[in-house]
């Protein structure tokens, strides 16, 4: 496993990530990374029990091959099954009860879509109207694919021009047809045609769990020098845009009235951006789309930039990618925002070994347990968490079994013993990160 690890980071570096080395290292990338995916599915992943590797108990529908609650066709042609599980804290899973009443409804003519959250209008791929607890969210098309001409002035694969949006290109969206409709969700399938040689099989996905709305996506790409974007224009009125980055988030402008403002009009997010206002708001949810614009009430989503250099192939071939809109009947907080990110981009996996987690709860949705592993040293167990809203918190961890507990910096040195038991009690500065290094007692 260390080996493995140790290829997964190399390959992070950050030429790589972006898209901008030449071709050669994204052949050797890839082959490396399969490798390492092989030896770790072969080790641990190979069938088993489904495991939650989050530190909050969530609810998730999951797609197999074999059977379940409701069935749909792929992109590929592939049938494929759903059941809903519950999930504890770093916990294998179990199946939900599902609701025995079907609760979706599409009209393929007029687009009319009711959902256990919203009443919705969806056309050629795109919410024309979509009203959660009595308020209209849209401004416009919601998902709106757009293609735009990208020949920056100087670097080809860095740079995104200012005036971009004054080049867009013709595309073209077909009807929306209904895929699957049952107990767990509403699948409406559409397809695009982008640039004229490129295409886009899209599903909008709508959840009888979750108000998440998920737009999951196959493109495949043959064109050079265009940028694609999803435009989501709501009547949410904020002046910033929440945007997370790594252990915390940043507030960046939504207005464009000075220089500096108007600078920032591509800016990145890691898993989730939040626009609220105190009592409504909407998150915007990728799972790999990190570029991202915000002006006035509307959000884009950037989906692909395809340049090509250093890599002369550019970005040519079948990708595969979700992005997801989140409306929230309250203000930003973890609940709405940040956890169900988390969920988005960590789906529960198929486990063959017993787990049993250092942790057992934490009891402040605030605080995430991002990081649980074996010590540098092998003679204990590192558990790192931050505070993710920026509040002053104080929690309680609580473990499974007794430990000798023990705070330590970032490289696991100079610890400092805190206690001993089943229950760390932490204060939480905004955004703080801690290191716990728990050692078990044996009995």
């Amino acid at each position: 496993t260390d080996r493995c690890y140790d290829t997964l980071l190399l390959n992070q570096f950050h030429d790589i990530l972006p898209g901008t080395c030449i071709g050669e290292v994204y052949e050797t990338a890839l082959a490396q990374e399969r490798e390492a995916i092989d030896a770790l599915n072969n080790r641990f992943f190979k069938g088993g029990r489904l495991l939650n590797t989050l530190s909050f108990a969530r609810e998730e529908v999951v797609l197999n091959d074999c059977g379940g609650e409701q069935s749909f066709t792929d992109f590929d042609g592939n049938e494929k099954y759903a059941d809903l599980y519950d999930f504890a804290p770093f916990s294998f899973g179990e199946k939900a009860v599902v609701p025995k009443v079907r609760s979706f409804f599409f009209d393929e003519k007029t687009g009319r879509t009711e959902t256990p959250y919203f009443t919705a209008v969806v056309k050629n791929g795109a919410i024309e109207s979509l009203v959660c607890g009595g308020r209209e969210i849209a401004a416009g098309r919601l998902n709106d694919i757009c293609v735009y001409e990208d020949v920056p002035y100087l670097w080809d694969n860095w740079d995104v021009d200012a005036d971009y949006e004054r080049k867009k290109c013709v595309t073209a969206a077909g009807e929306t047809k209904q895929v699957s409709a049952g107990k767990l969700f509403l699948r409406l399938r559409t397809e695009f045609v982008l640039a004229g040689k490129s295409k886009l099989t899209q599903d909008i996905v709508f959840y009888a769990h979750t108000p998440v709305i998920s737009f999951e996506s196959k493109l495949e790409w043959n064109d050079e020098h265009k940028f694609v974007k999803a435009l989501f224009p709501t009547n949410i009125a904020s002046d910033y845009l929440r945007s997370e980055i790594q252990f915390g988030y940043i507030d960046r402008p939504t207005t464009r009235n000075t220089s500096e403002e108007q600078a920032k009009y591509e800016v990145c997010n890691h898993k989730w951006s939040d626009l609220s206002e105190p009592r409504f708001g909407v998150s915007f949810l990728n799972d790999c789309k990190y570029g991202i614009s915000a002006d006035g009430g509307t959000v884009d989503i950037s989906l692909l930039k395809s340049g090509k250099r250093p890599n002369v192939s550019g970005e040519n071939g079948v990708k595969y990618f979700n992005y997801a809109i989140l409306p929230h009947e309250s203000g930003f907080c973890a609940e709405n925002v940040i956890l169900p990110a988390y969920a988005f981009n960590r789906k529960p996996i198929l486990c063959t070994e017993e787990f049993t987690s250092p942790v057992k709860e934490i009891d402040c949705k605030n605080i995430i347990a991002e990081t649980v592993k074996i010590a540098e040293n092998r003679d204990g167990i590192v558990v790192r968490l931050y505070e993710s809203e920026r509040t002053r918190t104080n929690c309680r961890v609580y473990l499974n079994g007794d430990y000798e507990i023990y705070e330590c910096d970032m490289p696991e040195e100079n610890k400092r013993r805190t206690g001993t038991g089943s229950v760390a009690e932490l204060s939480f500065r905004q955004f703080e990160i801690k290191t716990l290094f728990l050692k078990k007692i044996c009995k």
